[in-house]
């Protein structure tokens, strides 16, 4: 019976029989890149369709390529630790097509860039850090240190330098 009629035919067919309908001859896949919301690639994200479970991780460079069972519409969820989960409804993967998806997702960590100065002079080789988070950082040759993926919250920023007097700074980070 499901030899008869066109893919789409065939695969309505089957569906009301609760078969999955697959053509040897189709090559459907979903491929993307996965983003924070700066534009930078996220590593190992886990690229999921909900339904039926198929999933990819992403690699070094954000991207992923997930081979589809059928044309259908399909939820997709991106999660990775450290970051919101994100879910996204009613995407349309078509019969003989590679379906390209890039996704953004929102860091759950914050980051905070510190300028380091004496008397109006940016200081080199002083280091920041969040002694709770065993966070830490030397500023660079315009006296910036960048502290990323630093957890939501309120802590205390430690910086210090020899030679000079250590100095200790409420800093409150909130996420993205």
């Amino acid at each position: 019976h499901f030899n008869r009629g066109d893919i789409a035919s065939k695969r309505r067919d089957a569906r009301e029989w609760g078969v999955v309908y697959v053509s040897k001859d189709e090559e459907i896949s979903m491929t993307g890149h996965v983003t924070d919301l700066e534009g930078n690639p996220v590593p190992d994200a886990l690229v999921r369709l909900v339904e039926p479970d198929i999933s990819d991780e992403t690699d070094s460079n954000g991207e992923y390529n997930i081979a589809v069972v059928a044309a259908g519409t399909y939820t997709v969820e991106v999660s990775k630790e450290g970051y919101q989960t994100q879910n996204i409804p009613g995407i349309v993967i078509e019969s003989e097509v590679v379906k390209i998806l890039d996704i953004q997702i929102v860091s759950l960590t914050g980051n905070i860039t510190v300028n380091v100065t004496t008397e109006s002079v940016p200081l080199s080789d002083v280091t920041v850090a969040i002694p709770a988070l065993g966070i830490s950082q030397l500023t660079n040759d315009d006296g910036q240190a960048f502290l990323s993926n630093v957890t939501p919250g309120s802590w205390d920023l430690a910086v210090s330098k020899e030679g000079y007097v250590p100095q200790n700074h409420p800093v409150t980070i909130e996420a993205n």
